[in-house]
């Protein structure tokens, strides 16, 4: 080849080639002039002897730009997508390529010189076309189908928004959809093109001539032909995707964007709203085939297991544990970048290194981490089959260093002792290599030479180099790229939290204060200076979260942590809405139509999770755990009911939830005498063991007893204490007889359970209300339980409490019918006198009975009752005057777990109305009261117009929120009284679907009626009827099905507003509470023509669904008392 003639463009298209982005030599073959091109066409093709291998292999070493690009020009001319390209090749140099070894030297020669021009190769050197895929893949998209790309490009963006360049994740994921948007008649070429764009190039040109509007090149120039109409204003996209997170499967969304999504699975609804809180919702069906997710603009849809046969597979990627593909025997992977990757399958993969981790008992699902390196390979074995998984052999970067995930899971890097490490080929490791950091905001590119040292691992140190930047978190992206080129060879990116030193015991501590956080958009954090360190942390303990904002660019990263300590919630997917429900340590979890449940806990320190038999690793930095409720169901045992978290550092072991299972029995029936007390019930199954426990209510103590029984089994068994039981069994018929003897004296509750078929759980009627029965014991014999008011009475104060207590409860649960047959001829007179004895103890002053008097007005029945349960004992029935003590005598209790507490505590800050003006306890709307002291229909009236006004748009999300109560600044405003309306027709719906409600809930539903037709009470107050029911249409939007619900909204705002005035009237000097409620109820039991009791039965049913509407009306009432309202009499009402 004449080297005078081609040495001058050689040398300036080397440079272009070198320092230019494009990854594809087809981009390049316009910098041959013409003339030339068609000099070296003609040099190879008028030898008169066929050129030999040799030579033309030489050439690619000695004029490396000139001849890729050269044959790249060719194939671009001729190639017709039917991978016959060697004619062209033989054609252009006139060389014997008959052979596959000299294809093979061809081939070597060609990619070992694009790898020396800084370009990237073909990943496969092996397999099917992988040759042809080398030189097609370097002819990048054709002028010719510019164009037609950067239209499908803007429709993609349209509907979708545009990606973070920054981020290779996204892009990679835009790309894949882009890819979806490819088919006939675009190019196949193209497309394959577009597919072999690692970095992202023609998404990155599309993004820079949005930007400026200026072709830079013959590619965008041809793309700007393409687009009709520049449009900047595209959002940011928000690609959902399916991941593998702590060990289960979910959607992730990664943005909210105000988006209202829709999540389906296998065709039914999981999801449907904004996601706000978590991007990370769960899949709870074990085995999904199907997932369709939805914004209302795009819909995307999930392939995921494709049957339930036990050799499916599912690959997930690295970092972000994103589904790649479902996985075959039969088809090996060759093509797979080098990294760690899981594998869900449905038997155990025999993987020596790594072993296999068992995710799901019923079906079988193990989960196995892989990790390939450069050209590494796994083989993935199952009987007979086999399934081949390989790395290419291409340079492969990650960062070393802690990894921290916020509340919201919110991944990031401390910059304190961070490194990256990277594996070079053999392939590239002539070649001399740079690293180039960039960050959105926090400084300018930082570059530095790598010293590779012949070796294939590469540690270099980055906390170093990142001092140079301003501290703060950003998106960090780290580029390799070859010393004298721009083009990287590989790219990862990270947000990185430069300053960060570590973050331990709740408190996140920097070496330097961030520069780029924006203090005024975060929320209820704490700064303060220790020593050498800055600490962040959270302000108000009693505010569940905080959370840092830092701008990033153009963009903004919000971080996210609860307050201290570990944190648990249920959530419940229902009707396309998610429900959560904060719950505390050693609660008890009832595992009952858990379809669509997952418990959510964080907070915790690396060790382990631990229930029956099955142990879940918590990881470094980890911090949150999240399991369904379905998939717990079948590891509990008998004597592992409870969830356990043990701390690797401190070995420390922490009781979290317990969970009930229940089994279904019919015929119960409990009988006594004076020689035992014996369940009888039929089970569905023969159980395999029985436990027994016992709680002594009069002194608190316990005791408990569990044995395996066979399917005819007899037995009398002694309890840990003494006490003796007998156990007969006969296949499914049961019989659990309590002998009194070994018994201390006491009143004991017994409550059976067993284990069927490996599953444990209590014993109850397809209603799940309780089985369980009473002894009263003493002195070795059954007693009668009347007579237990006797020994009441002789216990010391701290001590009648304790039982009151323990009785209490007993009054919330949800008890059978033939339970209850048992216990209605004492329980209930024996609560009522308890409740008067120590009612009396503290109206004398007696402060330790008024604080738990009023503690008993948050006690809700527990998880595991029938949902549809209201308790027939209601304290704010039997002693209404609980709620018309004066506003200063509520002590400071723990009152948000309670809105009526809540309510009753903060009463007293309305006690001097100049200061609460200026107190967050009162809303906004309120600083009327303050200017008019008279309490008047013009007081009510400017009070509605202020709610009239209010924009509730972002309120009403809030409200939205199951575990969401008022805060102190929205009591008393539209969001309260909405969210206690909701509250009552929430709780109103469960009764309705629960049975053995509908008298009580008829006659409640008569009370409010006629409450709101013929009730004169408001207005003699100056506030008439219609006034109420304007405040109560302000809780009603989305929930009225018909006007007989609205009827009841209405009727209930009435009713319980005159049950709060009444109490609140008392407080101020008005007539007693009691008194006037009983009157109140006689004339409305008159007034419907209601049977004598009949009005009491309804009263105590409101008091139990509708407690936070009441809430709100005693400080409604409070206010109004407190702003000029003079006590009435209301005896002549």
């Amino acid at each position: 080849m004449p080297h005078k003639i081609f040495n001058t463009i050689e040398e300036d298209l080397k440079k272009k080639i070198h320092f230019g982005t494009a990854p594809f030599l087809g981009t390049f073959e316009k910098e041959i002039p013409e003339k030339i091109y068609q000099q070296l066409k003609d040099y190879f093709s008028d030898s008169k002897e066929e050129n030999s291998l040799e030579q033309i292999c030489a050439a690619f070493s000695n004029y490396p730009a000139i001849m890729t690009t050269l044959l790249t020009a060719e194939l671009n001319s001729n190639f017709s997508e039917n991978f016959k390209i060697y004619p062209y090749i033989i054609n252009l140099f006139k060389i014997d390529l008959g052979s596959d070894t000299n294809k093979q030297r061809l081939w070597r020669a060609f990619r070992k010189t694009c790898i020396g021009l800084g370009l990237s190769v073909s990943p496969k050197t092996s397999g099917t076309h992988y040759m042809v895929r080398e030189y097609t893949r370097h002819m990048g998209v054709p002028i010719a189908y510019a164009g037609s790309l950067a239209v499908h490009m803007q429709q993609l963006a349209e509907k979708m928004g545009l990606p973070d360049r920054e981020d290779p994740a996204g892009l990679k994921q835009w790309q894949e959809e882009l890819l979806k948007k490819l088919s006939l008649p675009f190019s196949i070429t193209a497309k394959n093109a577009i597919e072999e764009d690692e970095q992202g190039y023609y998404i990155q040109l599309f993004l820079d001539l949005l930007d400026n509007n200026k072709p830079q090149n013959p590619v965008q120039q041809a793309m700007l032909q393409g687009v009709q109409e520049i449009n900047k204003g595209y959002r940011q996209a928000c690609i959902p995707s399916i991941i593998f997170l702590d060990e289960t499967l979910g959607i992730h969304i990664p943005c909210s964007n105000n988006s209202l999504w829709r999540i389906e699975v296998d065709g039914e609804i999981l999801f449907e709203g904004e996601v706000t809180e978590s991007p990370f919702l769960p899949v709870h069906k074990v085995l999904p085939q199907k997932i369709k997710v939805s914004d209302g603009v795009n819909s995307m849809e999930f392939d995921v297991w494709e049957d339930s046969k036990n050799n499916r597979m599912l690959l997930f990627g690295e970092r972000d544990m994103r589904l790649l593909n479902r996985v075959h025997f039969g088809t090996d992977i060759d093509t797979l970048p080098p990294g760690s990757y899981t594998l869900l399958s449905r038997f155990e993969p025999d993987l020596t290194d790594t072993g296999s981790t068992l995710i799901s008992d019923t079906p079988s699902i193990y989960a196995s981490e892989i990790h390939l390196g450069p050209g590494e390979k796994v083989r993935i074995v199952h009987g007979s089959a086999s399934l081949l998984m390989q790395a290419n052999a291409m340079p492969h970067m990650e960062f070393r260093g802690a990894w921290y995930r916020d509340y919201a899971g919110l991944d990031f890097l401390a910059s304190r002792d961070l490194g990256l490490h990277i594996r070079i080929p053999d392939e590239f490791s002539d070649q001399k290599l740079r690293v180039r950091l960039r960050s959105r905001d926090l400084g300018e590119p930082i570059e530095v030479p790598l010293h590779m040292d012949n070796e294939e691992n590469i540690s270099m140190e980055l906390e170093s180099l990142l001092e140079k930047w301003k501290a703060g978190m950003s998106m960090v992206s780290v580029e390799c790229l070859p010393e004298n080129g721009n083009r990287p060879l590989i790219k990862t990116a990270a947000r990185i939290w430069n300053g960060l030193e570590k973050i331990e015991n709740n408190a996140i501590l920097c070496r330097r204060k961030p520069e780029n956080l924006l203090e005024n958009q975060s929320e209820n954090f704490h700064l303060t200076r220790k020593e050498s360190l800055w600490s962040f942390g959270i302000h108000k303990f009693e505010e569940p979260s905080w959370q840092l904002t830092f701008q990033d660019g153009a963009n903004k990263i919000s971080a996210t942590w609860r307050k201290p300590g570990i944190h648990m919630v249920l959530r419940s997917f229902e009707s396309g809405s998610c429900r959560t429900k904060e719950l505390c340590a050693g609660e008890s979890i009832p595992l009952i139509n858990v379809y669509n449940q997952d418990v959510v806990i964080q907070g915790l320190d690396a060790g382990k999770i631990l229930l029956g038999n099955t142990s879940w690793t918590i990881r470094q930095n980890q911090h949150t755990w999240c399991a369904s409720l379905s998939s717990l169901h079948d590891v509990i045992t008998d004597t592992s009911p409870t969830l356990i978290h043990e701390s690797r550092d401190s070995g420390m072991a922490k009781d979290l939830l317990t969970f009930v299972t229940p089994h279904h029995c019919s015929n119960f029936h409990v009988s006594d005498s004076e020689k035992d007390v014996s369940m009888a019930f039929l089970a569905m199954v023969s159980p395999d063991r029985i436990l027994m426990e016992a709680i002594n209510l009069l002194m608190g103590n316990t005791a408990k007893i569990g044995t395996q029984v066979s399917a005819e089994f007899e037995e009398i068994l002694t309890f840990e204490n003494g006490g003796n039981c007998r156990i007969a069994i006969k296949e499914k018929s049961c019989r659990l007889s309590i002998l009194p003897e070994g018994w201390e004296d006491g009143l004991w509750r017994f409550t059976p359970s067993m284990q069927c078929n490996g599953r444990f759980g209590r014993i109850c009627n397809p209603r799940q209300d309780e089985y369980s029965s009473f002894a009263y014991i003493k002195k070795g014999s059954i007693a009668d339980p009347a007579t237990i008011k006797d020994e009441y009475s002789s216990l010391p104060p701290s001590e009648k409490i304790a039982f009151f207590r323990r009785i209490h409860d007993m009054t919330l649960r949800c008890h059978s019918q033939e339970s209850w047959d048992t216990i209605r001829s004492w329980l209930p007179d024996l609560w009522k006198s308890m409740v008067h004895d120590i009612h009396h103890s503290a109206v004398s002053g007696d402060r330790m009975c008024r604080e738990k008097l009023i503690e008993t007005l948050a006690d809700r029945p527990p998880e595991d009752a029938s949902s549809g349960w209201v308790p027939l004992l209601q304290m704010l029935d039997e002693k209404p005057d609980l709620m018309a003590w004066p506003a200063k005598e509520y002590p400071c209790l723990c009152s948000k777990e309670s809105s009526l507490l809540f309510c009753l505590v903060h009463m007293k800050k309305l006690e001097n109305l100049s200061e609460a003006i200026q107190s967050p306890v009162f809303h906004s709307s309120f600083w009327i009261a303050g200017r008019n002291p008279s309490f008047s229909a013009q007081t009510i009236k400017t009070y509605l117009q202020t709610w009239e006004n209010m924009d509730l748009e972002e309120e009403r999300k809030k409200r939205f929120k199951s575990s969401w109560m008022p805060e102190e600044g929205e009591l008393l405003g539209p969001l309260h009284y909405r969210w206690a309306m909701n509250q009552f027709l929430q709780k109103h719906h469960q009764a309705i679907s629960g049975t053995g409600n509908n008298r009580r809930r008829s006659w409640a539903s008569l009370l409010c009626k006629k409450a709101n037709n013929t009730n004169p009470f408001f207005y003699s107050l100056k506030m008439n009827k219609g006034d109420v029911e304007k405040i109560s249409s302000y809780g009603l939007d989305g929930r009225i099905s018909d006007t007989a619900e609205a009827e009841l909204a209405s009727g209930v705002s009435c009713y319980l507003s005159s049950i709060a005035y009444f109490c609140r009237n008392q407080a101020h000097g008005g007539s007693p509470a009691d008194q006037a409620i009983k009157g109140f109820l006689s004339k409305l039991e008159q007034s419907a023509a209601m049977k004598a009791g009949e009005a009491g039965v309804g009263n105590r049913y409101l008091a139990g669904t509708g407690q936070e509407l009441l809430g709100f009306y005693l400080l409604f009432w409070e206010w109004g008392f407190q702003a000029g309202l003079s006590p009435k009499n209301l005896d002549t009402l």
